[in-house]
């Protein structure tokens, strides 16, 4: 596990205990069928991830039958933007030693739809458990900028790709104070397809997930959501 996941998993654990230790309220159920999120997980990767991202994650839920809810969540911005250099002909045998530079940017998004179960709340809990089908419709473009110093030859290259995933997906939530809750909830994704403008690119990874495996057939996604009901 990476660093920017440990770092990942302490905030995690940092949020787990400051709401365990909210005073419990018989008016623990969130009084209304529209309810909107922030997913501060998203917030947390644009300040403090060792990535260069600007991004936001929204969130709209609706109930549309007792216990059953529709969400709509969509993260999107800049995920990545870094820069390199690539050294050639380190002894002089050929053309001389040069670099050539690249710079790239990763923009994109994720478009999850779920439906949201939520179990029988009793006054009695503290925290509201819920189960969700969850699909991700993710897209990205990596813009590559390339410079070679030794001709002064300057390249654009743009890659897209286009990736559904489908999975499921557990959470819990409680409320924090008359409108406001907090949920906490990670889904569990699986590769249904994927599109690349060019076959022989590498995949662009899944950015929202926090862990996903070499071939990026599966995927986990964490959210931390500070909801307020409209």
């Amino acid at each position: 596990m990476s660093m920017r996941d440990n770092k990942y998993l302490k905030f995690l654990i940092y949020f787990i205990s400051v709401i365990s230790s909210f005073k419990y309220s018989h008016a623990a159920e969130i009084p209304s069928d529209r309810i909107i999120k922030l997913d501060l997980a998203s917030v947390y990767n644009t300040f403090f991830d060792i990535r260069r991202q600007l991004r936001v994650g929204l969130e709209y839920q609706i109930e549309f039958k007792n216990n059953l809810q529709h969400t709509f969540h969509l993260d999107f911005g800049q995920y990545d933007h870094y820069s390199f250099n690539k050294y050639h002909d380190f002894f002089n045998q050929n053309s001389g030693f040069y670099a050539i530079r690249q710079d790239v940017r990763t923009f994109g998004a994720h478009c999850l739809y779920g439906l949201k179960y939520t179990f029988k709340k009793s006054e009695s809990r503290k925290f509201h458990y819920f189960s969700c089908l969850v699909s991700d419709f993710n897209f990205f473009k990596k813009h590559i900028k390339t410079f070679n110093e030794l001709n002064s030859e300057k390249s654009i290259e743009n890659n897209h790709q286009f990736r559904i995933g489908l999975g499921p997906e557990i959470g819990i939530e409680t409320r924090l104070y008359k409108r406001f809750s907090l949920e906490i909830k990670t889904a569990i994704l699986f590769n249904l397809i994927t599109v690349k403008s060019k076959e022989d690119s590498p995949n662009i990874k899944p950015y929202k997930a926090l862990w996903y495996d070499v071939q990026h057939t599966y995927w986990l996604i964490p959210r931390i959501n500070l909801c307020y009901a409209l």
